[in-house]
């Protein structure tokens, strides 16, 4: 009975520890927003297309996620302005210099937005006015 208590005890310090150093991770607070890429983060990076910044700055958001039972895989979707541009390789075809900022929708996010087929989530690109 001790035994488990000590181990319940040691598990309960454990996730505690976990929760407050991934609450303060400097890295979190000094990139900004997980879900945002700024203009300023994207100049940072000196790519020369909005696919190469994102690849340096959120290399998470272009995984390709398995659905299901892994049977099906999906690609994420590229949205020009609210235009659906189609997959990553719509990225290449887009200068950093016109770019305002990008946001990423997960799978949820953007499938509430734009519908099925969206189950990687959707890089959503805005432009400078």
């Amino acid at each position: 009975m001790a035994r488990v208590i000590a181990l319940a005890l040691l598990f309960g310090a454990v996730a505690g520890c976990g929760g407050a150093v991934a609450g303060t991770s400097p890295s979190r607070s000094t990139r900004g927003s997980s879900s945002v890429l700024t203009a300023a983060e994207i100049a940072k990076t000196n790519a020369p297309d909005a696919l190469r910044a994102i690849e340096l700055a959120r290399p998470q958001w272009l995984s390709t996620r398995t659905t299901g039972f892994g049977v099906s895989h999906e690609r994420v979707q590229v949205y020009l302005e609210g235009s659906r541009q189609g997959e990553l390789p719509a990225l290449q075809q887009m200068s950093v210099s016109m770019i305002r900022e990008i946001q990423f929708l997960d799978a949820r996010q953007a499938t509430t937005r734009f519908g099925t087929g969206h189950g990687a989530g959707a890089i959503l690109v805005f432009i400078v006015q």
